[in-house]
């Protein structure tokens, strides 16, 4: 399935992480692409709002992930948070703690979200959902386009 959304402000976000949190599962991985300031981690902060992550999320660019407790919703009790900007396409394939954290990504009821994912190259993880995230025509605007895996 692919759905292009125009978003126009942080609340639209938010309610378009909300949509993709209805269809996501336990063991699912969003790969996030686009420009710097395309509204990737405000996205990522409308899906952790959505699963009741109680702590503030912001994005992990010098720790490379960080790991969030989740109230269950559709069973998901853990969103974890990949940032590869700061690694090159060669060093994301290879980083040990970004290998770790997608070999786990379907356990424990965990989500993962990787943000810059076009750098994880041939190391991809298969039937993973695409996000790719735009600049709009306006300042305030950005379009997202979303491929759900075939399931």
């Amino acid at each position: 399935m692919l759905v292009k959304q125009v978003v126009g402000s942080v609340k639209e976000m938010y309610v378009l992480a909300e949509r993709v949190v209805r269809d996501i599962k336990p063991g699912d991985v969003l790969l996030l692409e686009g420009e710097l300031g395309s509204g990737k981690t405000t996205f990522v902060q409308g899906l952790a709002r959505t699963l009741g992550v109680k702590d503030k999320v912001t994005s992990p660019t010098y720790i490379i992930g960080a790991e969030y407790e989740a109230e269950g919703e559709g069973g998901i009790r853990r969103l974890v948070h990949i940032d590869l900007y700061r690694l090159s396409e060669e060093e994301a394939g290879r980083e040990a703690a970004v290998k770790e954290m997608l070999d786990s990504a379907d356990k424990g009821g965990r989500v993962t979200v990787v943000e810059w994912a076009d750098r994880l190259g041939k190391s991809s993880p298969k039937g993973a959902w695409q996000l790719v995230f735009l600049h709009g025509q306006r300042v305030s605007e950005r379009v997202v386009k979303i491929i759900s895996p075939k399931r």
